[in-house]
């Protein structure tokens, strides 16, 4: 199956017990039916990822939607994470809010599955070297001018 001269996939039809079974007319056929079948595939590809990107268009409009009528804070930071939910998996998910002035980050809101204690959670990932301690890593090392930054947190 090929698609603007890039193989996606083939299609095989095989006889176990007459290697001679199918003619070259029956390949000529395959052939043409798989060209046809690669063109289908290819056009339901480019659907999904074009609904994929309607859904996060539709995502980030509804969380701007989202900030400019939610009343509070605490109540954008849970709507974000549900509408985030929408179109990544967010199972595991913190905010994190770096205040340049008082060289400190902040993380007023977080949901995770595996531990309620924020402030364990939080020295777990960062001596995890897990993604999420990079991001928070290299925003520190971003904002860092000329001394440490501190983490706090309602939960620590």
């Amino acid at each position: 199956m090929i698609v603007r001269d890039e193989v996606i996939g083939v299609m095989v039809i095989q006889h176990y017990s007459d290697p001679e079974y199918f003619t070259q007319k029956d390949l000529n056929l395959l052939i043409a039916v798989s060209d046809q079948v690669a063109l289908a595939i290819d056009r339901k590809k480019a659907q999904e990822k074009l609904k994929q990107k309607e859904k996060i268009t539709r995502t980030l409009f509804s969380i701007s939607n989202a900030v400019n009528i939610t009343l509070n804070l605490d109540a954008l930071y849970t709507k974000i994470h549900s509408l985030l939910g929408e179109i990544l998996d967010v199972t595991n998910f913190f905010i994190a809010i770096l205040n340049t002035k008082e060289r400190a980050v902040h993380f007023p809101y977080h949901s995770d599955t595996v531990d309620e204690d924020f402030s364990q959670l939080l020295k777990n990932m960062l001596n995890a070297g897990s993604n999420a301690a990079k991001i928070v890593d290299n925003m520190l090392s971003f904002a860092r001018k000329g001394g440490g930054f501190k983490i706090q947190s309602s939960y620590i």
